[in-house]
């Protein structure tokens, strides 16, 4: 019995053998073709590079941008951080950008130094760092320049609420174009036709400089900011805010009576007995077309307007409380734009 087992064994043991070889043969090459090896190690990338032969058009790979991450870099909160902040913190240190230590949170301090370096590079302040903003902190080129006297004198300034941009025009034709911050949807900047009235030295939330603007619903104005990480967006309480640098230079070119027009939409917020503002004037002009309204167009919620908004509301079956609410802009035909705008990059242009 045991003599026909090893007998029937030693007859399996050569067609094993050969199987075993073959299949550990097979894994070795599938394993090597098929599966990364486990213990890699991380390329590290420089945090500037110049290109190569192969890129084209003399860009930068967006494989060498130790910042670029996916999604990219902004201000979150909670902050973003990480090595790829600090890469960005520390080609920010050596641009002249950021002061302080690389200490890898992508914060407020960050953010600003982000929006000073898009705004000196025409880019759009938006505090993204993508792959245009990656590109120019890798290799900078034109920037953003205007001097302490205009080439030619102003004629006039527009100020964009869609674009968030205060743009001067100089007679000979040219146009500079600075990123601003515009009114927060619920104290907008007003529209309108304005001259600048007064200009001072005022600190704190004024950033050092102002320039008044004879709006009669209110104080308004273009001045510097001690928040330089809101140019850009729509965070104001109704005046235009550059960054300081760049509110020095509109102070020295913008002579008292220079005329300031700002264009835009409004932003549908809630009127009500006592609000005041172009967007308050519109609604009263279409009030007055539909025959609500009796008189004029001042531009402040008063008892009058409180009943022509009754009226209207009991046309249309709703409550009828005085108050003009984002629902009801449409009825009257008003076009809003509840965001005010998207920010704009910097330009030196000729028209």
């Amino acid at each position: 019995m045991t003599k026909t087992w090893l007998t029937r064994f030693k007859g399996w043991l050569l067609p094993l053998s050969t199987a075993c070889i073959i299949t550990a043969i097979a894994v070795r090459i599938f394993t090597a073709v098929s599966i990364p090896p486990v213990n890699t190690i991380p390329v590290s990338y420089p945090v500037s590079a110049k290109a190569t032969p192969d890129t084209q058009d003399d860009e930068v790979a967006p494989a060498a941008y130790a910042w670029l991450a996916d999604p990219p870099l902004e201000f979150t909160r909670p902050n973003r951080s990480g090595p790829e902040v600090v890469a960005l913190q520390e080609r920010l240190q050596e641009l002249g950008f950021l002061r302080g230590k690389a200490d890898g949170i992508y914060g407020l301090a960050t953010l600003t130094a982000v929006k000073r370096f898009q705004v000196k590079h025409m880019l759009v302040p938006d505090g993204k760092v993508d792959e245009a903003t990656s590109r120019q902190l890798a290799d900078p080129q034109d920037t953003f320049s205007p001097g302490k006297r205009p080439p030619s004198p102003p004629s006039h300034v527009v100020v964009s609420i869609p674009e968030r941009t205060l743009t001067v025009h100089l007679t000979d034709g040219s146009e500079y174009v600075f990123p601003c911050t515009v009114g927060d949807p619920r104290t907008p900047t007003p529209t309108g036709e304005y001259r600048v009235t007064n200009k001072g030295y005022w600190e704190g939330q004024f950033g050092g400089y102002w320039l008044g603007l004879n709006v009669r619903y209110g104080w308004y104005g273009i001045h510097g900011t001690n928040q330089p990480w809101s140019v850009g967006e729509a965070q104001s309480e109704g005046c235009v805010r550059l960054l300081n640098e760049y509110a020095s230079i509109v102070f020295d070119w913008l002579p008292i009576g220079t005329p300031v027009r700002i264009h835009g939409l409004p932003s549908g917020r809630l009127l009500m007995d006592g609000s005041r503002g172009s967007d308050v004037r519109l609604v009263q002009q279409k009030l007055i077309t539909a025959g609500y309204l009796n008189g004029g167009a001042d531009g402040v919620f008063g008892p009058a307007t409180v009943q022509a908004v009754i009226r209207m509301q009991k046309k249309h079956g709703l409550y009828p409380n005085g108050r003009f609410t984002p629902e009801m802009y449409p009825l009257l035909d008003i076009e809003t734009d509840p965001e005010q705008g998207t920010p704009s990059a910097a330009a030196i242009r000729n028209s």
